[in-house]
């Protein structure tokens, strides 16, 4: 019988056969299974690794039963006291004759596979929030400029800035508080399914029962995220004069901006650096949106870098990385790489409705369907190609942050070759333009006459 990840890192199973050596003699045995030793961390992290036979076999392969060693459990009828227990037996063997572990010290040992499982998903979870966070300042700063008038009026009846500020959290609080208990219903389905695999060394079934306080915990920092996205995009909007905000507008392009100057060096088309301009017209939105693509950069970077430590491996290692973790990396990957594609299309409809009616006086003036197209993908696409440039150091730094510390060594580390760190720039540059491409195309179809009187 072996213990089952000690089967796994050899490639054995039921019906195979090993032989064991020692001192010269060899005994071939059968495995007839493989078992669960929920007291210790998997194999290799745990060595050596176990086997059990029977006695008369062991007989066979070590004679002399002085150089037999064995473990005993002991279980006592208050856990509490097992440290006192240790101490107070440890004194009956001769220092080095035997070893002690409290069941505190196993449960730690055992704890060890799932501390890695645990600090990865931690970290995707920030990063999520950070990207939630960016996401709610772009949407929800757009739609309080679009209400400039609505906060003027709502000022004008006698709401303080504060006040106002509060409608629109409440706003986003309430949409939280819906996403929190759909996304809860959609986590404790997958959660057992996601733990199988560390589920089947407990001694026990894991609880898959919903709790009230689990999903309390859940959406603190997720309407936290919301609230403070709306308080940071609605904060100086809300303090304009009444006059002001009844009498304001859109943003204008930033005609004369330091950024604009230095991109425009590098690019002489009319569409290029108008759609640069129109991209730099809200500084506040695109350095969120940046922010957003540098992170998901920065994730995927980090998943090429954990692929990378495996495979330099060398041939024959067995690695202490459970099988399913590089699974669960890759599909919080997917998984990011959808918010954020949802989440580019959602700013691009935005960006492409502030504009419409800028869209039908540059038909007016000649802009072909194509060009008005590039305008609307180009600052967008050299955005994103500034952002997966700066992914690669962030999503390095990020992997050597969590290698350190679930204990590897420096010396270990593996960086991905540098054409994949290239198709990540490539591939966020690539995500951005496919996210922002149907927007703009929709703004091509709307005629002159209808974008002109688009309100």
């Amino acid at each position: 019988m072996l213990e089952r990840s000690f089967a796994e890192a050899l490639g054995l199973r039921p019906g195979s056969y090993v032989e064991l050596e020692n001192g010269g003699r060899s005994l071939k045995v059968e495995v007839v299974g493989t078992a669960v030793l929920p007291s210790q961390s998997r194999y290799p992290r745990h060595k050596p690794g176990l086997a059990w036979v029977d006695r008369a076999k062991l007989q066979r392969l070590v004679p002399d039963s002085a150089d037999w060693r064995w473990t005993q459990a002991v279980r006592l009828e208050d856990p509490a006291a097992a440290a006192e227990f240790v101490r107070d037996i440890a004194g009956s063997f001769p220092r080095g004759g035997a070893g002690f572990f409290t069941r505190d010290d196993q449960r730690d040992d055992a704890l060890l596979d799932a501390q890695l499982t645990g600090l990865i998903v931690t970290s995707y979870a920030l990063i999520l929030l950070v990207i939630g966070l960016a996401v709610v300042i772009i949407l929800v700063g757009a739609r309080a400029r679009e209400q400039y008038r609505e906060i003027g009026l709502l000022k004008a009846v006698g709401l303080t800035p504060r006040q106002v500020g509060r409608v629109f959290a409440i706003e986003s609080a309430a949409l939280g508080v819906v996403g929190v208990a759909l996304g809860f219903a959609v986590g404790a389905l997958a959660a057992p399914r996601l733990a199988a695999s560390s589920g089947e060394t407990m001694l026990g079934a894991p609880t898959v029962a919903a709790n009230p306080w689990h999903m309390l915990v859940a959406a603190c920092p997720v309407l936290l995220v919301l609230v403070a996205g709306t308080w940071a995009s609605t904060r100086r909007r809300t303090r304009l004069g009444v006059v002001d905000a009844i009498q304001s507008g859109v943003a204008a392009p930033a005609l004369g901006s330091r950024e604009v100057r230095s991109f425009g060096r590098f690019t002489t088309t009319a569409p290029v650096d108008l759609g640069l301009r129109n991209l730099l017209a809200v500084r506040s939105r695109t350095a969120m949106l940046a922010a957003a693509l540098i992170v998901t950069g920065s994730a995927v970077v980090f998943a090429l870098s954990m692929q990378a430590s495996l495979d330099a491996r060398p041939k024959g290692e067995v690695s202490d990385v459970p099988d399913s973790l590089p699974i669960l990396v890759y599909t919080l990957d997917v998984l990011l790489l959808a918010i954020a594609t949802l989440s580019l299309v959602a700013v691009a409809l935005l960006s492409v409705r502030e504009r419409t009616r800028e869209f039908g006086v540059l038909k007016t003036l000649g802009f072909t369907p194509r060009q008005v197209i590039v305008s609307v993908m180009s600052g967008h696409a050299l955005l994103a190609l500034l952002a997966g440039v700066l992914s690669v150091p962030l999503g390095i730094a990020l992997y050597a942050a969590v290698y350190a510390a679930s204990g590897g060594s420096g010396e270990d580390r593996v960086l991905p070759t540098w054409w994949w760190l290239v198709l990540v720039v490539v591939g966020v540059v690539a995500l951005t333009s496919a996210a922002i491409s149907l927007p703009a195309r929709l703004a091509t179809r709307m005629g002159v006459a209808e974008a002109l009187r688009y309100e």
